[in-house]
């Protein structure tokens, strides 16, 4: 029953693998003697808020388990790879607007810093 203990308390977190959570929720279904015909009730129970709602259209009768992991690791998929995106654009932003950055400077031919194209458009936009 140690299998069962240990298949209750387990629930997907934002962050895990899909597969690698799949395959722990398999080996403790299987080891906690999970009949078959509830291993999709089951999984869904587990996954994350954002991942059932998403997956509610594969949850049905007319779907097999199989059928419903892929349409679950495609779902988990597209949104690490949206986290990873916003993450990206968020980095980008917060370098641009960070004000202990220092500006790119460019140095011309008599050792005097110069500012580049974008600088100056910045500052002339600040009304500088």
């Amino acid at each position: 029953m140690e299998a069962d203990a240990e298949l209750q308390t387990l629930y997907m977190r934002p962050r895990d693998k899909f597969p690698e959570f799949l395959a722990k929720f398999l080996r403790l279904a299987n080891e906690a003697r999970i009949p078959d015909y509830r291993y999709k009730i089951e999984l869904n129970r587990r996954l994350t808020d954002k991942v059932k709602e998403l997956s509610l259209p594969y949850i049905g009768d007319d779907k097999t388990f199989d059928e419903f992991t892929a349409y679950v690791g495609m779902v988990v998929q597209s949104l690490n790879a949206n986290a990873r995106e916003a993450k990206r654009r968020n980095l980008n932003r917060s370098s641009r607007n960070d004000p202990h950055t220092d500006p790119p400077k460019i140095i011309n031919s008599s050792g005097s810093a110069q500012i580049d194209g974008n600088m100056r458009q910045g500052l002339m936009d600040q009304g500088k």
